[in-house]
């Protein structure tokens, strides 16, 4: 897990969204529109708000949210 601190949002997802791959984010803040405006802008299956990236449950999606996460979640012959 990594912490890059940022002062402006734009700029923090911008830098979560450039890998090719995001299976879960985090955000910590104190307000909840700056959560929710998070989580509806990063790319990545799953946002955790105020918690860490390591929750995970049977029922969570596997892939991520673009195809290059799907990808490498399930190998093409799974994907037919």
């Amino acid at each position: 897990m990594s912490f890059y601190p940022f002062t402006e949002l734009h700029e923090a997802i911008a830098a979560a969204n450039a890998p090719p791959m995001a299976f879960q984010a985090s955000i910590f803040t104190e307000n909840l529109y700056t959560a929710l405006d998070a989580a509806e802008r990063l790319d990545a299956s799953a946002v955790m708000v105020d918690d860490h990236t390591a929750f995970r449950t049977d029922w969570m999606p596997l892939g991520g949210a673009s195809p290059a996460t799907a990808s490498a979640a399930f190998p093409r012959r799974c994907r037919r």
